[in-house]
């Protein structure tokens, strides 16, 4: 979840991929239902410097900008968005970790009636989970993780058309299918990487490949902390290092990525994976299949990048 990813200096790394631990017990309240509203209209985004941003209505109350992050794994809501949606607590919580490596926090749940994107009218399928973050920059009022509120039916992220869709399978629409590898405690789109590594799939972070610097080896990347690197705070607080390093080839089952942009994490959570950001993601549709645990890649069109589908 991150959120401001190719952020500017020290400026917060808001989502930072949040890993979502363990689960706390606390006295249950009643599961919020489905929401049965017809299938959604496809939603186009706006990309700046916080990310893939997109109109937002809770509980019919807003417009709110909220940033799509596949890392999430949740909602996040700015304390302003929760009071003026008038959100309740669901009796559950989560521990929360960002990048860094500063302490994992304890963030209630909370629920509401109705979620859109687009038009107040264009509800999703369902609310999922949220929390409300105190740390979001001034200029984000939320942070929504698509996974969480389509669910089965699925999405679609079409990058070169920038639109956020309900899941169709075209016939004969081509591409690249990709496992999505199970999470223990949640759901959120990991692939693995040349046959070994897990990575996740986060838009909400500007960067490419992201390695830690404990798996730089791995890759053939010098793990030494350039003095080029910058500083980044996450949502936590914590603070980390990246540098661009040079591109790196990998393969995500039967897709070749080809010398796509590297970046190398310093100081992040021992927890930390590997990340796809969105500069690994760019040419791409991609289909996000919960039901068949399967990503699905298309190039539109013949990319003046070298990735290509094998």
């Amino acid at each position: 979840m991150s959120r401001l990813m190719f952020l500017i200096r020290l400026q917060p790394l808001w989502c930072a991929w949040l890993i979502i631990l363990t689960q706390v017990s606390l006295p249950l309240a009643a599961t919020p239902k489905r929401n049965t509203a017809p299938r959604p209209a496809p939603v186009i985004w706006q990309e700046d410097r916080r990310g893939l941003c997109v109109t937002a209505w809770v509980n019919d109350a807003g417009p709110f900008t909220f940033v799509l992050d596949t890392g999430a794994g949740l909602t996040l809501l700015s304390p302003h968005v929760a009071a003026r949606a008038g959100v309740r607590e669901t009796g559950r919580a989560f521990c929360i970790y960002g990048t860094g490596n500063a302490a994992g926090r304890v963030q209630q749940l909370v629920t509401a009636q109705t979620l859109a994107l687009g038009q107040r009218d264009n509800r999703l399928p369902r609310v999922g989970r949220m929390a409300v973050m105190e740390t979001l920059p001034p200029d984000v009022d939320g942070i929504l993780d698509p996974t969480e509120v389509f669910a089965d039916i699925g999405y679609e992220l079409d990058f070169p058309n920038r639109t956020l869709a309900p899941l169709t399978l075209r016939p004969g629409q081509g591409g690249t299918v990709v496992r999505w590898l199970p999470e223990a405690n949640g759901k959120r789109p990991f692939v693995q990487i040349n046959g070994r590594e897990p990575a996740l799939i986060d838009t909400g972070s500007g960067f490419g490949l992201a390695v830690p610097a404990a798996k730089a080896a791995t890759f053939g990347i010098r793990p030494e902390v350039p003095v080029a690197a910058r500083r980044l705070q996450d949502i936590m607080g914590s603070t980390f290092q990246v540098t661009r390093v040079s591109p790196v080839s990998v393969w995500l089952d039967r897709l070749h990525l080809e010398r796509i942009p590297t970046d190398l994490l310093h100081g992040t959570a021992p927890a930390t994976p590997l990340l796809l950001g969105r500069d690994a993601l760019r040419p791409f549709r991609i289909a996000f299949d919960m039901r068949q645990r399967r990503l699905i890649f298309v190039l539109p069109s013949v990319p003046t990048s070298s990735l290509v589908q094998d």
